[in-house]
């Protein structure tokens, strides 16, 4: 995906420096082609995910604390590079799993592979 694509199904953000797509609630889409991305792309203070298992494919990245983020994208691969918890959704939006401040996991289950949202916490524990 290019990010004008992603923009054309996912309106309301702009795009910055012709590959990232970024909202106004914090979140945010960088277009690349799989393989191509890695966990250094996630910036301290997001929670990311990414497409594809072991960190590759589509980034995308959510900030904020104490605040609740909708999601729905592919996710296969997330890292919570926060100083708090994150709270990650199953795609019925009813089931969740937390993720401790710094938690890694490579590969999640397939439950969670379009979370419906995530909750980004302001303490450190779930």
């Amino acid at each position: 995906w290019i990010a004008e694509d992603y923009l054309r199904d996912h309106p309301g953000g702009v795009i910055v420096g012709g590959k990232e797509v970024v909202y106004p609630d914090g979140s945010g889409f960088v277009a690349a082609e799989v393989d191509t991305m890695s966990i250094g792309q996630c910036g301290s203070n997001q929670f990311c995910t990414w497409s594809s298992a072991n960190y590759n494919g589509s980034f995308t990245y959510v900030t904020g604390s104490g605040v609740t983020r909708t999601m729905g994208w592919a996710t296969k691969s997330v890292w919570n590079n926060r100083t708090n918890s994150a709270r990650l959704y199953n795609s019925a939006g009813k089931s969740s799993t937390c993720y401790a401040p710094g938690a890694k996991q490579a590969s999640i289950g397939s439950g969670y592979q379009t979370p419906a949202k995530v909750f980004l916490s302001s303490g450190a524990s779930c």
